[in-house]
């Protein structure tokens, strides 16, 4: 051949030598010559990927290239247009891709870089880097509306990309002491999410200092401050009255402003008692005027529900005892002998009948002693009269 050319091709990504051996011939005569080509490798690098978060500075560099592979790159393309800021093209050559890129939304966007590597004076084909950059969630300082003690909140910001996580530290409690439930989290959750519980009955706050992050990307702290409103928790209660007197119960130790509603109480015996009903309109206290219908005592149970405010605590009962109309006795006389105890207690009055009663009047005057009057509720009309 008058042409002894061929392309080479390296595999490799350092200079190969190639040793040629040509016998050379012209008009009969023959001589052999050697000759050494140096095969330099030229750049191949596949399309390639990576993720950075916004404003955070990237740094890439492909492996298994030829030493000394420089790069050059033009601006970058964003996807979605317009998200990104940052992104500069590098005409001189550089070692490695190096660019600081803003995202300006709260989505994930991508920059693509079509770039040209060089190694020496060997150019390769060009290949793309696309570099998706991550938003940093940013959350400003947050204040719930009231919760009510014992019941669940949630948080989750709106303005922060879909998909943010958050970890928290153990909340900051005003007045010291006053709420229970808070705690750490160092896992990752979707939603701020605890349940708070009063222990006494005033307004109570929770400040939590919360780090967000989304795909590794971590955001400034902020503060979410919760307040909490107490929840009345009240105990069974007993009372007992008259036949035709009213209640008028109102529980201690409750948040201010509690208010009670009921429904209609449960009557024993069945009918007994009347002037009982249902309060549907909340009222500050417990009241009613009840009246036994029987000869016998009755009782009503009203099963209550408290609020303060939004907050409604859990149902307690009431029980009411109602004593039934003592029926007319009649005066009563007894002879006895001097020094001898009287009882005229009445034979018909109901059982548990007490009574008091005043100094009585004696005739003649001063003839009789041992008499008293009676201040507390006695169980018989009984004394040891002594004529004198």
């Amino acid at each position: 051949t008058n042409n002894p050319g061929e392309v080479l091709v390296s595999n490799g990504i350092v200079q190969v030598p190639v040793v040629y051996t040509y016998l050379l011939s012209a008009n009969g005569c023959q001589s052999q010559q050697t000759v050494t080509v140096q095969i330099r490798p030229t750049p191949a690098i596949n399309n390639q990927a990576l993720s950075t978060c916004s404003n955070t500075s990237f740094t890439f560099a492909p492996s298994n290239v030829p030493s000394n592979t420089l790069y050059t790159w033009g601006i970058p393309v964003y996807n979605p247009g317009g998200t990104i800021t940052g992104g500069t093209a590098q005409t001189v050559g550089s070692a490695n891709i190096n660019q600081t890129l803003v995202n300006q939304t709260i989505n994930t966007s991508v920059a693509s870089y079509t770039i040209t590597p060089v190694a020496g004076t060997c150019q390769g084909t060009p290949f793309t880097l696309a570099v998706s950059v991550q938003p940093i969630p940013v959350v400003t300082d947050q204040t719930l509306n009231n919760v009510c003690s014992g019941s669940p909140f949630n948080f989750a910001s709106a303005t922060a990309p879909i998909g943010t996580t958050y970890t928290w530290r153990n909340p900051l409690i005003s007045p010291f002491n006053s709420l229970t439930g808070g705690s750490a989290q160092s896992v990752g959750q979707t939603t701020i999410s605890q349940i708070l519980s009063s222990t006494n009955n005033v307004v109570n706050t929770a400040a939590y200092v919360v780090t967000p992050s989304f795909n590794g990307c971590i955001g400034n702290d902020f503060t979410l401050t919760i307040p909490v409103n107490p929840t009345p928790a009240i105990n069974n209660l007993v009372d007992t009255i008259c036949t035709g007197s009213s209640i008028s119960i109102t529980p201690t130790n409750t948040p201010a402003n509690t208010r009670y509603t009921w429904t209609n109480p449960l009557v024993v015996p069945f009918g007994a008692i009347t002037g009982s009903g249902a309060q549907v309109i909340p009222s500050g206290n417990i009241f009613q005027t009840l009246i036994n219908t029987t000869n016998n005592p009755a009782r009503l149970v009203y099963t209550v529900t408290p609020s303060a405010g939004v907050c409604s605590g859990s149902p307690f009962t009431v029980t009411v005892h109602v004593g039934s109309t003592l029926s007319a006795i009649g005066n009563q006389s007894a002879e006895i002998c001097s020094g001898v105890a009287f009882n005229a207690t009445p034979l018909n009055a109901p059982p548990g009948t007490t009574y008091t009663w005043s100094l009585p009047t004696v005739t003649p005057a001063n003839s009789i002693s041992g008499i008293s009057n009676a201040v507390f509720q006695q169980n018989a009309i009984s004394e040891i009269l002594q004529n004198n």
